[in-house]
């Protein structure tokens, strides 16, 4: 009994020996389970090549400046005085879903560090972003990078200007394609906010889908327009009218900002302490050309209007993607307005009749003779 009771331990202890063996080298009867720790570690020791890391360096530099209170110079001082010489190109254009496009370094300044949220103004309830995470990259090429950002959002103590910890956190994401031009600056940009206006009721607790809040908005939107907007800026004749006019207009999403409505102005007066000239009229009740319904099927999909390059040319390390004097590359009926491309046919209306039977034929029969009984 005894030398069975050991020749069972040994086995046994050979067979826990064989398991720890497996494990440590990472794989199980060849199913190639591995460590998180092994998989870690080779994260850890990648190196990126210089222009890849350069493209992080520099995505990272533009999200830190958005976080708290490293936005606030630009608020007060414009995008010339305040932002360094090199983050953006002169002629830098891009596309955010769902705000805009935005053409030239000022436009694009502005975007990402005037609409950062900044816990000071009233119009952001206290707050304010506290750490900016790239958590996703890859840059396949010098000119083209992707990123995925989350930014850390919190209420901040209007009194000590800390982060108060009696309000839950939040995050905001936005995706991102990048392409840099020969010096290493961001020249054109396609980006996504995801979810924003979920994030605005995890951050402020208010829902802008309530209808009571939404009547409120032009009451307390129209008193910053008229105090931002004087002189040769105004808009309104006072705020009364301008409640008229934004109560007339639907109040619109904020995960579709882009049109003629009031979530539109609300985020273009932040944009008004910065250079009132430009956006004034947005808020106004024209629209000024940014907050203007639009066709969605051509507006978002303007890219060689908007970038100066072919559509799957502009953010790709290969040649072109899609070749629009081909349909055979993109597909029959892709044209950008949703219409058929020069020289297609129009789509042909199928023929039900043959799989009618019968009926098919009968169907046919009163067609024809249809004029006759008319």
């Amino acid at each position: 009994m005894g030398s069975r009771l050991l020749v069972f331990a040994a086995l046994l202890g050979s067979l826990i020996g064989q398991t720890c063996s497996a494990l440590e080298h990472g794989h199980l009867h060849g199913d190639g389970i591995h460590h998180r720790a092994d998989i870690s570690d080779s994260l850890d020791k990648r190196q990126l090549p210089d222009f890849a890391q350069r493209n992080l360096n520099t995505i990272r530099e533009i999200y830190g400046l958005t976080v708290y209170p490293n936005n606030v110079p630009i608020l007060k001082q414009g995008c010339d005085k305040a932002l360094r010489p090199g983050l953006f190109s002169p002629y830098a254009t891009g596309r955010v879903s769902p705000v805009g496009d935005f053409t030239g370094f000022n436009d694009s300044c502005e975007y990402f560090f005037a609409l950062a949220p900044n816990p000071e103004d009233q119009e952001f309830q206290g707050l304010g972003i506290y750490q900016a995470d790239v958590v996703e990259f890859t840059s396949g090429c010098p000119n083209i990078a992707a990123s995925v950002v989350y930014l850390r959002t919190a209420k901040y103590d209007q009194n000590t200007r800390q982060i108060d910890p009696s309000h839950p956190v939040s995050t905001l994401a936005q995706v991102a394609f990048w392409q840099f031009d020969a010096y290493g600056q961001v020249e054109r940009y396609h980006a996504w906010i995801t979810n924003l206006e979920a994030w605005i009721k995890a951050g402020t607790g208010v829902d802008f889908n309530a209808l009571l809040y939404q009547k409120f908005v032009p009451v307390v939107l129209c008193p910053g327009i008229q105090q931002r907007c004087t002189g040769q800026y105004q808009q309104y004749l006072d705020v009364t009218t301008c409640i008229l006019e934004l109560e007339l207009k639907p109040f619109g999403s904020f995960d579709e900002v882009w049109g003629d409505n009031v979530a539109c102005r609300l985020i273009h007066l932040i944009l008004t302490q910065v250079r009132p000239d430009i956006h004034c009229p947005h808020v106004g009740p024209t629209g000024g050309g940014k907050c203007v319904d639009i066709n969605y099927s051509i507006d978002y999909f303007s890219d060689l209007e908007l970038f100066g390059l072919p559509e799957g040319s502009v953010f790709t390390c290969g040649g072109p993607l899609t070749d629009p004097m081909n349909p055979a590359a993109v597909g029959p009926f892709s044209g950008s307005d949703g219409n058929p491309l020069p020289g297609e046919a129009q789509p042909p209306i199928p023929d039900i009749k043959p799989a009618l039977g019968p009926l098919g034929g009968l169907l046919d029969g009163i067609l024809k003779r249809m004029p006759e009984w008319l």
